[in-house]
């Protein structure tokens, strides 16, 4: 409850100095955990100019349950574990880090009662002291610091100070909140950053199983580093990158090798970004008005500021250095000051190889893929029991999830930021089906402004279109920027040529290329080009995935078959699609282009999408594809079987365990649906018996495909039309290919678009690395829709 006391003065809105600027001096200390953020508070803790907020405070996150009123927030303020230790409560976190943290000479009873009477105030002279529009639980956080400032005498100052290691992930309602706010990101070495933590989270586990603090090792315990450090790392850095770039000039990037190597020079840098005097209590950590002996984790006690940060990282064993590198590789060199990774060891064990494919373990390996499949007998369960009850005519009452491809259960944990922006909105929810029973996609239609670019070649279209719209891509990526692309087919020298010049500017280039296409030597000239002593280096890989276990005079030989090329400027964007480089200009074998169509004249398709979370994920995909050395366990990944959700597209990959997700999506139309398919290869029984299957289903199913018998055998187009499909080829009198991959669907008003790189045949549906993408986007929709048109009056009816 609210109430104001007697022990304290009366506090005058009008006179007090800070309340009404408040907003103006506010200073955040951001940083992964274990980065230094408590060394850099306690080094600004004793600045005369300074108040500084002794716990760690992330005042962003609600504080009291819907409907309840502005009361209910300081309430639950009040008994907030940060509070409770101002108060004197014991804290196991202090056994953790060893930490002296007293606060014997507080005042706590003067601290509430100033914070309540300051909450009290605002909110009555909202209009008054503040200057943007702000929640409840902002004005309680400002109460918050007035208060402390109120209870220890220091009233007057020029900037306050709090620190939390996730600040940085919420920038938007940060400069929201306080719009001339400053921010100190403090960043580590994510090696030592890991080991701390893996160190700390060791000793917790001791202690709580009865040990004691000071007999405890740092050698007690496993190193091996948790996924979710690593996630978090990286989630941090990225957040940072976004923010950075969006306000510019706000934010002080601070490395804590250079703060523990040369704390005057840094701290230097420090006051002069804060606008405060130089004082020499700028380089001795206090906490609470005492010197602070730190939070070293490797049992290590000192006075002042230790030099020996960033050592420490060698102490982990080689193969979780290796680990660490391989997830961080592409950010380590992206963040301020960019930290070199060491050399991979020799000679790994299983165990360690296993836990580095995915980070688990491997009872964790197997019981995560289990558990998968458990969701996908039950998902297929409740499916059979829909077509049960449909087949009596009866209404369902029970639904499988709004989206069959969802993983039942999972949690996204992926970071929310885009390469070169923040993105500053929460993750939407899917929801619930209708009553009506209409198959609803999560996805909201778009009609305004899309957020994607969709392009297409073709006999009708000047040729070379798709190359030139790359090229002019890669010409426009700064120094500083990033190129990440996997293909099939790369045959252009010219395009090659301009991603060695994006490179040589400064451009970071990563191409992953199949190595053993079906045409085997297509790609040897761009190979050679780009491997070359004056290649793009490690930023180039040709991959060649292991062929399955087959019966004799049977190939089943995988592919890198996706087609992906991102850009992060001028504006991040992911192309996907079914075009391939796959010519040249001037061409120098005919042999080739007969064998694989030109398809820099055929019809192909290329979408660019803009969402942040698509590009961010796809680039993440990219690269992983990128530096991967083993891929035969991935089908059963998490990586696989994901799906990444954007704001109307929904992305993903193959091969994977479970089921084919644009077949089961249109399975769940139903009757009364339309559906077209564009489609360059239709080969295999079991593909074509899935198509018959809408058919029977009651849905309404179009076929326009390419004319060529390799591609599309005859037995499948005679299958299809027995089974009333209407089949029609795509032909051109030059014998241009019809490279397009999409499917267009259509039920009671609602519309979707899938495409991508998949093709409808046995190879792509299990062995092939794959993109696809389903969208409810009405741009993307009709887009497609008038090309299905000009390719059918192209039609050999």
């Amino acid at each position: 409850m609210i109430r104001t006391s007697a022990r304290i003065d009366s506090i005058d809105l009008e006179r007090s100095h800070m309340i009404g600027k408040i907003q103006d001096c506010a200073t955040f200390i951001a940083g992964s955990p274990r980065s230094g953020t408590t060394l850099m508070t306690a080094l600004l803790d004793d600045h005369p100019e300074l108040l500084v907020f002794p716990e760690e405070y992330l005042y962003v996150q609600p504080r009291n349950s819907p409907g309840e009123g502005a009361r209910s927030v300081l309430d639950a303020v009040f008994k907030e574990k940060v509070l409770l230790r101002l108060k004197g409560k014991k804290n196991f976190l202090n056994d953790i880090l060893g930490e002296d943290r007293k606060y014997d000479d507080f005042d706590y009873h003067r601290f509430e009662d100033a914070v309540n009477e300051y909450f009290r105030l605002l909110l009555e002279n909202k209009d008054k002291t503040v200057r943007t529009s702000v929640t409840v639980t902002t004005l309680a956080f400002i109460s918050l610091i007035c208060g402390y400032g109120h209870a220890t005498g220091k009233e007057t100052y020029s900037r306050w100070v709090v620190k939390h290691p996730y600040y940085e992930l919420y920038g938007q309602q940060l400069f929201n909140d306080f719009p001339d706010a400053k921010m100190i990101y403090v960043v580590r070495d994510p090696r030592d950053v890991i080991l701390s933590r893996t160190l700390k989270r060791n000793k917790k586990r001791y202690l709580k199983r009865g040990g004691n603090a000071a007999t405890w090792k740092s050698e007690k315990g496993s190193l091996r580093p948790s996924v979710r450090f690593l996630k978090e790392w990286e989630r941090s850095i990225i957040a940072f990158l976004g923010i950075n770039e969006a306000v510019s000039g706000q934010i002080l990037p601070v490395r804590y090798e250079d703060l523990v190597s040369a704390p005057r020079d840094m701290m230097g840098k420090v006051s002069e970004f804060l606008g405060v005097p130089w004082q020499e209590s700028l380089v001795t950590p206090s906490f609470f008005g005492r010197p602070w002996k730190g939070n070293s984790m490797q049992e290590r006690t000192f006075h002042g500021v230790c030099s020996s940060g960033g050592r420490k990282k060698h102490k982990l064993p080689p193969h979780h250095l290796w680990q660490i590198e391989a997830w961080l590789d592409d950010v380590m060199v992206r963040q301020p000051g960019a930290y070199v990774p060491l050399r991979v060891p020799e000679g790994i064990d299983v165990k360690a190889l296993v836990s580095w494919l995915r980070g688990e373990g491997v009872i964790d390996f197997l019981r995560n893929r289990l558990r998968m499949l458990a969701n996908q007998r039950n998902l297929t369960g409740r499916m059979a029991f829909d077509r049960f009850k449909n087949s009596l005519g009866a209404k369902t009452t029970r639904r499988p999830p709004v989206s069959v491809f969802f993983n039942p259960g999972s949690k996204d944990e992926s970071p929310c930021n885009d390469l070169s922006c923040l993105r500053w909105r929460s993750r939407r929810k899917a929801t619930a089906p209708p009553e009506s029973g209409v198959v609803r996609h999560h996805m909201k239609n778009m009609a305004a402004s899309p957020v994607c670019d969709v392009h297409f070649g073709g006999p009708d279209m000047p040729a070379y279109r798709l190359r030139d719209l790359l090229a002019e891509h890669v010409a426009a990526v700064p120094p500083g920027g990033a190129i990440d692309w996997v293909t099939y087919y790369f045959r252009d020298q010219r395009l090659a040529e301009e991603l060695l010049r994006a490179h040589l500017r400064g451009v970071k280039v990563t191409v992953t290329l199949e190595r053993h296409p079906r045409t085997a030597h297509a790609n040897d000239a761009v190979i050679a080009m780009l491997s070359g002593s004056n290649g793009l280096g490690a930023g180039f890989r040709t991959l060649s995935l292991l062929r399955a276990p087959t019966p004799p005079g049977i190939v089943w030989k995988p592919h890198l078959h996706e087609k992906l090329y991102c850009f992060s400027q001028p504006r991040p964007i992911a192309f996907i699609g079914s075009f391939n480089p796959s010519g040249d200009d001037p061409e120098n074998d005919p042999a080739i282009i007969s064998e694989i169509g030109d398809q820099d004249r055929g019809h192909n398709v290329l979408v660019g999408l803009g969402d942040p979370i698509l590009v961010e994920r796809l680039v993440e995909h990219a690269r992983w594809i990128h530096r991967v050395r083993c891929a035969v366990f991935h089908r059963f990944s998490a990586i696989a079987n994901q799906t990444v959700n954007g704001e109307d597209t929904d992305i993903h990959f193959w091969p994977r365990v479970r089921s084919h997700p644009a077949v089961q999506f249109l399975l769940r139309l139903g009757s009364g649906a339309r559906i077209r398919i564009a489609a360059s290869h239709i080969k295999g029984a079991p593909v074509v018996r899935s198509i018959i299957r809408l058919a029977h289903n009651g849905a309404t199913v179009e076929i326009l495909a390419e004319p060529t018998l390799r591609r599309v055998p005859v037995a499948a187009e005679e299958s299809l039309t027995q089974a009333g499909i209407p089949f029609r080829r795509v032909t051109h009198p030059e014998g241009l290919p019809m490279h397009n991959k999409f499917v267009l669907a259509e039920k009671e008003g609602q519309r979707w678009v899938m495409f991508g790189s998949f093709n409808w045949t046995m190879r792509s549906y299990w062995l092939n690395h794959e993109i696809g993408a389903i969208s409810a986007n009405r741009y993307l929709f009709n887009a497609f829709a008038e090309r299905w048109e000009v390719m059918h009056e192209l039609t050999n009816l």
